[in-house]
């Protein structure tokens, strides 16, 4: 009889693991969070986990989005549009096709307790948004633009416009063109701000925060920029430089180039030179003194980047050789509106030098950057 009873606990423990094993297949065990921003969101329908991605209701995470959606009952079909994004699911088909790029889904959309589910993270990222995951509370974690947007000029305390970007760079420049001239007379030097996670990252490692006052973070930096010497800096760094470019002596002739104020274009506000960024802030930093721009938007002090500091003295003894002006920064980058490049062929190649001390990326080829340097008037850093 004893046997018998444990003959049939056996089974039914086999029979209860397998489900157990099924189940996690294509739904989790546990509850799953999402939050948006830093706010959980609600659903009629829980979100589940299927193949290793997380499948929440469709309109509810597209419209926290801040998209609009239309639903084809008869082609099963989906459209969200926000801004000049629009993205279209088909339940069952593992495409998703973004402004008429179609993008391979590991698990499609399917229909579960009468809700259409979607990944989360596919659709989340279409519309520009970064996605996490935090495995020990079971969270999905969903930042866009628009939060760090948020946080950025929570930072500066400043005046500050939030502008829609196109493709026509133009746009941002002339509006840039004429804050630049308006801030001579109200006390203020505009900065365009491309916002993202670097960024605010940087900024918040960056900060000190036990500062009640916003200028006082950006007077400690300034006060230890001070105590660097912008030219022994650059110095120290440029025979390290050279070493990456043996053999740049043997071409010195000047190419013919040509370029005009604000001719060049803003590089930071476009993805990877192709697609404008969504947003871009501009700020009107209430400083005369373009080198203390660095210390408002302290990005840097990571890998190679420099820090805050060391960016403010580099500039100040910019802006008093060339008359160089920041005008935007991104996580990674910063640009540069020079008033004053360099006139010959020779100083120009000790800029260059200058350039890539302080960003090992700022120049591939030294001649061709110096002919480059005496036709424009836009410097552009980036640091990987």
């Amino acid at each position: 009889m004893r046997k018998r009873f444990l003959g049939i606990l056996l089974v039914v423990l086999l029979l209860l693991s397998t489900t157990i094993i099924e189940g996690t297949s294509s739904r989790n065990i546990g509850q799953i969070t999402v939050m948006l921003n830093g706010k959980i969101l609600s659903f009629d329908q829980p979100p589940i986990i299927e193949n290793g991605r997380t499948l929440v209701p469709l309109r509810a995470i597209f419209e926290a989005l801040g998209a609009d959606v239309d639903w084809n009952q008869s082609e099963q079909t989906v459209t969200a549009k926000k801004d000049d994004i629009k993205i279209t699911l088909k339940i069952g088909c593992d495409i998703l096709v973004k402004n008429g790029e179609e993008i391979k889904l590991d698990v499609p959309a399917k229909i579960i307790g009468g809700r259409t589910l979607i990944p989360v993270r596919a659709v989340s990222e279409a519309f520009n948004a970064e996605v996490g995951w935090n495995q020990q509370t079971r969270t999905v974690i969903i930042r866009t633009i628009i939060d760090y947007i948020e946080q950025i000029i929570s930072y500066l305390g400043c005046e500050c416009e939030i502008v829609n970007n196109t493709k026509d760079i133009s746009a941002i420049m002339k509006k840039y063109e004429d804050l630049f001239i308006l801030g001579k007379t109200e006390g203020f030097i505009p900065l365009i701000i491309v916002p993202n996670r670097i960024l605010y990252e940087s900024m918040e490692s960056n900060i000190d925060l036990s500062y009640r006052d916003k200028q006082g973070y950006v007077n400690d930096i300034v006060e230890k920029s001070k105590e660097i010497n912008a030219t022994k800096y650059l110095n120290s760094r440029i025979e390290e430089a050279k070493m990456l470019f043996e053999g740049w002596e043997t071409y010195n002739e000047v190419d013919e180039f040509s370029g005009n104020e604000f001719d060049y274009g803003f590089l930071s506000t476009i993805d990877y030179g192709i697609e404008p960024l969504n947003k871009v802030v501009i700020a009107k930093i209430p400083t005369n003194k373009p080198w203390e721009l660095a210390a408002w938007t302290p990005m840097g002090g990571w890998n190679e980047c420099p820090s805050p500091e060391i960016q403010v003295a580099v500039f100040k003894y910019w802006y008093e050789k060339y008359g160089a002006i920041p005008v935007a920064v991104h996580g990674d980058t910063w640009e540069l509106f020079v008033e004053k490049p360099p006139s010959t062929y020779d100083n120009a190649v000790k800029l260059v030098w200058e350039h890539v001390a302080f960003c090992s990326d700022a120049a591939e080829d030294i001649n061709f950057e110096a002919n480059w340097l005496i036709n424009n008037n836009i410097w552009f850093f980036w640091w990987d």
